[in-house]
């Protein structure tokens, strides 16, 4: 499924209960995930070492740097990289219940291609019933436990529109706070992220994110989009607005965002492009640790998302930079693309301070 939410006109409470301590992105790296997930470049500031039964090698650390990558559809995928002249460095893939075979043979292609698995999948029942009986839980990452490299496992994305199939709040927290258990003793290279929607962190909306934040996950998850098109009269959003909103409510833990989107302003020439830089600028400087382009134009209501003549040599060059991040196994060591250009990437046109704010998931 190649879909993001809807933006319905629905007030968030201010009210966010916080965790004893904060957990920066550099100390979910050296604690919590040092061991299967690194960054290739830079300095090494800390490391960590799993057991030998993993088969993961040593990873360095450092920080400021994000896994970036892309939703894009699977048959497209090696195309979309070929003209990228690069691997992504993470991958956003889909699954329904049933799918989990495939869901295990996506993530380990990613692996031994160099791509960190973003992978989501919906439960085969309602969410109290997954929680409540673990086997599916257990049957999904017990596979995913013994691949050589990371994998970011989203159980239902987006489950804010999904409540009168699957359950409550409260019963999606207790799947998730299930799924962490179950991948936590399965091994250490998996790391379950709740995932919810843009919409849900629309000022203008009624929904309250803090009823479907999993606490104990140490890693908060959104999609994140710009809702503006040429035709629905929504307003343009930086991506640093959203972010700001979902930092609240993750309280100091690194951030994921599962899809992302801009769409191109023909009356204005370059100012997707701009977007689509400040978002990556944002990202690095803030506390994410992966972002994932939703580079499609399935189940969209105002237009395609799929990268254009003007945003796709904005990713292209950003897929390039000293900032983000790859990982690294035993068996697959990080090579250069047999298709990568050698001319290099362009260089650099970061932008540095403040943004204007006036400047986000399928959902708008």
């Amino acid at each position: 499924m190649w879909s993001g939410e809807p933006e319905r006109q629905m007030s968030r409470r201010t009210m966010v209960r916080r965790r004893p301590f904060p957990l920066t992105r550099r100390t979910f790296f050296a604690l919590a995930g040092g061991a299967v997930l690194g960054a290739c470049g830079g300095d090494p500031r800390s490391s960590a070492t799993p057991p030998a039964s993993s088969g993961l090698s040593t990873l360095p650390v450092t920080t400021r740097k994000v896994f970036y990558g892309a939703a894009t559809p699977p048959d497209r995928l090696d195309s979309f990289e070929a003209r990228l002249g690069s691997t992504l460095s993470c991958y956003r893939s889909f699954f329904e219940a049933g799918s989990e075979a495939e869901l295990v043979t996506q993530a380990g292609n990613d692996i031994h291609a160099g791509r960190a698995p973003l992978v989501s999948i919906k439960p085969p029942g309602s969410w109290a019933a997954t929680a409540a009986n673990t086997s599916w839980l257990d049957a999904l990452v017990e596979p995913l436990s013994r691949l050589p490299g990371p994998v970011f496992l989203i159980v239902h994305h987006e489950p804010e529109d999904d409540t009168a199939t699957y359950g409550t709040p409260a019963d999606y927290v207790a799947m998730q706070d299930a799924a962490l258990a179950r991948a936590a003793m399965a091994g250490n290279n998996i790391r379950v992220v709740p995932v919810l929607s843009s919409w849900s962190f629309n000022p203008s909306s009624s929904r309250e994110p803090q009823e479907w934040n999993v606490e104990r996950a140490a890693i908060y998850g959104l999609d994140l989009y710009n809702p503006w098109s040429p035709t629905n009269g929504k307003p343009w959003q930086p991506f640093s607005e959203r972010l700001a909103l979902a930092e609240h409510e993750a309280a100091g833990r690194p951030i994921l965002v599962g899809e992302y989107g801009c769409r191109t302003d023909p009356a204005q020439p370059g100012r997707a492009a701009g977007w689509m830089q400040d978002a990556f600028d944002d990202a690095v400087h803030g506390n994410v640790v992966a972002m994932a382009y939703f580079n499609s134009n399935r189940n969209t209501r105002d237009g395609t998302w799929e990268l254009d003549a003007e945003t796709f040599p904005v990713f292209s060059q950003l897929l390039q930079s000293k900032d983000v991040a790859h990982i690294r196994t035993a068996r697959h060591p990080p090579t250069p693309s047999s298709h990568r250009n050698s001319s290099g990437p362009a260089p650099s046109t970061r932008r540095t301070g403040n943004r204007p704010a006036n400047s986000a998931s399928n959902g708008t």
